[in-house]
């Protein structure tokens, strides 16, 4: 059994939960990945790994006077407002490429 509950909701009908560190009782039974759908995620997660590690070391290389962890919580929003933004416009223009 493992926890599933859907963090924010009373009833817990969702069923889902992934949070690290969750202390909800709701147990619901989880159906083992195949193999497949391992290997698969196994791929993302070092694709993932490799870019974030040259995407963070390319920003550290651009803004060397500071870390993310120096950031107050207000810089922290507007740089992922801004990120966010730019995501959206990306994705607004791969779709009229498709």
């Amino acid at each position: 059994m493992t926890c599933l509950c859907h963090h924010g909701q009373d009833d817990h009908t969702d069923n889902y939960c992934m949070v690290l560190g969750c202390e909800c009782e709701e147990l619901v039974p989880v159906q083992p990945m195949t193999q497949e759908r391992e290997e698969h995620l196994a791929s993302l997660q070092e694709e993932v790994r490799v870019l974030l590690g040259a995407k963070y070391r390319m920003g550290a290389a651009k803004y060397p006077g500071g870390g993310l962890w120096e950031k107050t919580a207000k810089e922290l929003i507007e740089e992922a407002i801004q990120e966010a933004l730019d995501q959206i416009t990306y994705l607004l223009e791969l779709r009229k490429k498709i």
